[in-house]
């Protein structure tokens, strides 16, 4: 038996909800629709019998009822078109993801995601864009830069499930290992320019870690603070968190 690629596990999470979502939101307009159905034969039956107080009602109610199974079409004829690739980024100001003269990467590591509060986006009628998809991080001599390795559906709201946090909780090698592809096949440069979501001067940054037990739940994160605002980004083990402490102790230690 063929063991199955890494990589290809967050892509089949990704296209296992989009499926799913798809399928599910589809079979949700018929009970709308029956219910409008049901409304508009107890209207006309009041109306027969010369209730025709419940008959205007029930008629009433019955024209608003439509807007629920109308919604449901549109929210499914969205999520059926969602693309799995990424949507491009703009949000980084001019010439912030250019490379740096002598500038030299020194760590990387995948498998994060954004924490605390933030703008992340909504699915708006079941599909929407997740604006903070950052799933690894890099660290060079001037900068603290992090980045969205690609996966099917890893930057979207499907009918209000976040992909990019499932694809964290149960496809952690697969990211891993496609961020160990890319740094190894292409250069520092083509990376920022490809990949940054957001990029941080080292040398302004200060970082702090939380290995903080919450009842059952483990916050294992690190927070930034750069030019009076904080960013922070959990991980998913300790390991992680020490490779992260032990890269930033390495670097405060030199400066």
């Amino acid at each position: 038996m063929t063991e199955e690629n890494p990589e290809n596990r967050a892509d089949k999470i990704g296209g296992v909800i989009k499926r799913a979502e798809t399928t599910l939101s589809f079979w949700s307009i018929f009970p709308q629709i029956a219910f409008s159905l049901v409304l508009l034969t107890i209207s006309l039956y009041f109306r027969s019998t010369g209730v025709t107080p419940f008959f205007w009602f029930l008629l009433v109610f019955f024209v608003i009822s439509l807007i629920l199974p109308l919604l449901s079409i549109i929210s499914y004829v969205r999520v059926k078109k969602i693309s799995p690739d990424a949507t491009p980024l703009t949000t980084l100001p001019p010439g912030a993801n250019e490379i740096i003269l002598d500038e030299k990467l020194l760590f990387h590591l995948g498998g994060i995601t954004k924490t605390g509060f933030a703008n992340y986006g909504v699915a708006i009628l079941g599909a929407g864009t997740n604006k903070h998809p950052e799933n690894a991080i890099l660290v060079t001599n001037k900068r603290i830069i992090f980045i969205y390795v690609p996966f099917e559906y890893g930057d979207k709201f499907v009918d209000g499930v976040d992909v990019h946090g499932m694809q964290f909780m149960f496809a952690q090698k697969a990211i891993d290992e496609k961020l160990e592809s890319i740094v190894n096949s292409e250069t520092l440069e083509k990376i920022i320019l490809k990949y940054s979501r957001l990029i941080l001067p080292l040398e302004k940054t200060k970082e702090s870690f939380s290995p903080l037990l919450l009842g059952f739940i483990q916050n294992l994160s690190v927070n930034f603070s750069c030019d009076g605002k904080k960013y922070g980004y959990g991980v998913i083990t300790k390991d992680k968190l020490n490779q992260l402490k032990e890269c930033f102790n390495s670097i405060n230690a030199i400066s």
